[in-house]
């Protein structure tokens, strides 16, 4: 998403945080980019809700602990929910409570359990 809205902005400066700061601006640009990439994700993460019946999706990382960029996935998510023929039973979905040192935690345990 950075990467693709740096181009469309010519500005190879701009981050992750300056990017859904623009978001949140209402910059039209960046919001078609978050658009365009939460679009393929929701299908995606439909797509193995359907098949592997989950309960639960939790999104990690950085970006989990910025709420629009949660909502906005959650409005998409519900939009296939939506769209679908038949009522199906919909996945929560949440953020991780680890946010950006989900992956850290995980590398630790793995870890400890190869190290013991």
């Amino acid at each position: 998403m950075v990467r693709m809205t740096q181009e469309e902005l010519q500005d190879p400066a701009l981050d992750g945080v300056s990017f859904m700061n623009l978001v949140a601006q209402g910059n039209p640009k960046a919001s078609a980019v978050l658009d365009t990439c939460l679009e393929a994700l929701a299908k995606g993460l439909f797509n193995i809700q359907i098949i592997n019946d989950l309960d639960t999706i939790v999104i990690g990382g950085g970006i989990s602990e910025n709420s629009l960029y949660i909502q906005r996935l959650q409005e998409k998510l519900t939009s296939f929910y939506e769209a679908f023929p038949f009522p199906i039973p919909r996945a929560n979905l949440v953020a991780s409570k680890s946010g950006n040192d989900a992956n850290l935690k995980g590398a630790l345990i793995n870890f400890y359990k190869e190290h013991k």
